[in-house]
């Protein structure tokens, strides 16, 4: 009863402060609020007020997809989620629900996509099945997993730190205030401040990046786009010369007897080349914004 009542007056106090200020960021909490009190309808309003005057507002995106799912809006969550994983591919929740919904659409190269993202990015990710809400569905054949050494790659490069130390790639994209701060206007996540020494460990983030470029480079080449795979290789060559696992994958992507159609599988899905670029561009520009604070 005491929660009830605590949640009341949490719901109350944001209430105020939207009135006094329809533009600050307390619709977040006050939807997540609503959907605690079985209040769905009027959570989904107010969410969708909020998405509606920051689209980029990754916060307000994902208060609209939860409430979406729990109204049975599942286009609308999928919208919202989408846009979600286009500010920040990393967000491991978003790209799950997105897997969900994709897979009881029917679209399970998209929920593939999604998967395979969010279990290179999960330190607590083995090699076990994830499991969603819709994973008894899935039955992917084995060609169209991850080669084992990209998986060992990821497995090696993740540290327990990544998400604290990820730099968001838009300022505007705020974490989602606790019920006692203030939100009338919450500050953006701020970016760490790397090593100074080109001699120590990559940033945790930093090493994310590296990681799920290299994921990217894999979901580029199962999907059907080999050329953008060697991109990336030859990106992260770049960054990299020594690495001598970056020199093996792409000399084998670019020698001209490897049979690259044996690791290509089907026709790419519609707009999947958009997404997977959309992805790399906002993990490139985390990579810019360290660079810069040097």
């Amino acid at each position: 009863m005491t929660d009830k009542a605590s949640l009341w007056a949490a719901a109350k106090r944001f209430e105020g402060i939207l009135r006094s200020d329809p533009r600050a960021y307390s619709f977040m909490p006050l939807s997540d609020i609503y959907r605690q009190l079985g209040l769905l309808e009027e959570a989904l309003d107010t969410a969708r007020n909020g998405a509606a005057l920051y689209p980029d507002l990754a916060g307000g995106q994902m208060a609209l997809a939860k409430s979406a799912i729990e109204c049975g809006f599942k286009d609308e969550a999928v919208k919202a989620l989408e846009a979600v994983v286009r500010v920040t591919p990393e967000n491991i929740e978003a790209q799950r629900l997105l897997a969900d919904l994709y897979m009881s659409t029917g679209n399970s190269a998209a929920a593939q996509s999604c998967i395979l993202v969010a279990n290179s990015l999960d330190i607590t990710f083995s090699d076990e099945p994830f499991v969603t809400a819709s994973s008894n569905e899935i039955d992917l054949p084995e060609e169209d997993l991850l080669d084992a050494d990209i998986l060992e790659l990821s497995d090696e490069l993740i540290e327990d730190d990544i998400f604290d130390d990820l730099a968001q790639p838009f300022s505007a994209s705020p974490q989602r205030p606790s019920l006692g701060d203030d939100v009338n206007r919450a500050e953006p996540f701020l970016m760490d401040s790397p090593p100074p020494l080109y001699e120590q460990e990559l940033p945790a983030a930093e090493q994310q990046s590296v990681m799920v470029s290299a994921t990217i480079a894999e979901l580029y080449l199962k999907q059907g786009f080999p050329e953008k795979a060697v991109e990336v290789y030859r990106d992260l060559l770049a960054s990299d010369p020594l690495n001598m696992e970056y020199e093996k994958r792409l000399m084998e992507l670019i020698q001209p007897e490897n049979a690259l159609s044996d690791e290509i599988t089907g026709t790419p899905p519609d707009g999947l080349l958009d997404k997977l670029q959309a992805w790399l561009g906002n993990i490139g520009r985390v990579k810019e914004c360290r660079i810069k604070s040097l």
